[in-house]
């Protein structure tokens, strides 16, 4: 079996992206990236946490475990030890994994042109990103997938919200 090492990763940036995602475990906010995940496994104690993160980029997957675990360390120390899986994926990774089985998408008609530009931009505000569909928001549960909607029909008003669910087949 072949030997593949990872090649270095850079300081930096590891530094930079540890605070960032120690801001947003602190700031829990409701919308945007990263999403944080955290699951309390009530049995052990413990939590999963997978961090879905466009930021991520071409880290390697061991380093934005480090970077989740010492975020954690700093933001929320009661936690610290209790981490037992610390996964960071991009929307990408995270959508072809199947953990983003929701998308939630703008379809307009050619009447509502001239709404469309602001509804991208609140699409992207709550952080959507291309996709097959064009601009998307993947959302991990119909739940989430709906208070995105309702967030997006406050911001910009319109028919033009929809939801739509992949299944096994669109994978």
């Amino acid at each position: 079996m072949p030997l593949i090492r990872n090649g270095t990763t850079d300081s930096a940036r590891v530094d930079e992206l540890t605070a960032r995602l120690a801001d947003e475990v602190r700031a829990a906010r409701l919308s945007g990236q990263p999403v944080i995940y955290e699951n309390e496994i009530a049995q052990t104690g413990t939590y999963h946490v997978t961090v879905v993160w466009d930021d991520w980029g071409r880290l390697p997957l061991q380093a934005r475990s480090r970077v989740i675990l010492d975020a954690y360390r700093v933001a929320d120390p009661s936690k610290t030890g209790k981490l037992t899986i610390a996964m960071g994926v991009t929307r990408r990774e995270a959508t072809s994994l199947g953990l983003f089985p929701y998308a939630v998408v703008a379809a307009f008609r050619k009447s509502e042109q001239d709404v469309e530009r602001q509804a991208l931009d609140a699409l992207k505000r709550e952080g959507a990103t291309p996709g097959s569909t064009g601009l998307e928001l993947r959302c991990h549960t119909l739940d989430e997938a709906e208070r995105a909607v309702e967030r997006l029909q406050a911001a910009v008003p319109g028919p033009f919200w929809m939801i739509i669910q992949d299944t096994q087949q669109d994978r």
